[in-house]
């Protein structure tokens, strides 16, 4: 018993650092991607059910349904339960897809390609990577060997990785022409592939 309230304590102490250190540094880089999520978060509108081991989830459906908060939402919560149970260390990084891809292609354009070769690196072995809006631009031999590269490394070495998208795995592959992407996500993610069919909360002028 004695162990038992020692090693509870331990725990606590380790999240509380966790909501001192890395909760508003994960926060803050949220706000800057969608002002949306931050809302929801700082509000707890929304408060799912997470076991305590996490694993790669791909959410799929219409715009503005909310993958994208759930998706951010899942992001602290694994960051939070990491800490708790000791595992300080560990970085999550939740990026939206186009905007990557973007960046990357421009830096393969560009002189300095080391620059590309480090981010995709990077992407590769983060502790947790959220990929929002996957599939949102054109495919192209870029884009796909970008995304290919990133998520096989990651499936391969029992990475964490959340995708949201607008279109189920099929619909996918279809976009991409190719398959292998899609079905290593199924693969990676299991059961938890996730479709949202709720009402969208973005308020169209």
């Amino acid at each position: 018993m004695a162990e038992r309230i020692v090693s509870q304590k331990m725990q606590i102490a380790n999240e509380l650092r966790w909501l001192e250190t890395r909760k508003p540094e994960l926060l803050q880089m949220l706000k800057r991607v969608d002002e949306r999520v931050w809302e929801c978060i700082t509000t707890n509108e929304i408060t799912p059910k997470y076991s305590e081991q996490l694993g790669s989830c791909y959410m799929y459906g219409a715009v503005g349904t909310g993958k994208s908060v759930s998706a951010a939402w899942r992001m602290l919560e694994w960051s939070r339960l990491r800490a708790r149970f000791g595992k300080l260390g560990t970085n999550a990084l939740f990026v939206n897809t186009g905007e990557l891809l973007e960046e990357l292609r421009q830096g393969f354009n560009s002189k300095n390609g080391e620059n590309t070769y480090t981010r995709i690196t990077e992407l590769k072995k983060i502790d947790l990577l959220v990929l929002d809006d996957l599939a949102v631009v054109k495919s192209t031999d870029f884009v796909y060997q970008t995304l290919y590269s990133i998520i096989n490394y990651r499936y391969s070495h029992f990475k964490p990785t959340f995708c949201t998208c607008n279109h189920n795995l099929i619909v996918l592959a279809s976009k991409l022409e190719d398959d292998r992407l899609a079905s290593r996500i199924e693969h990676d993610c299991g059961d938890d592939i996730l479709f949202f069919d709720r009402k969208s909360k973005r308020k169209v002028k």
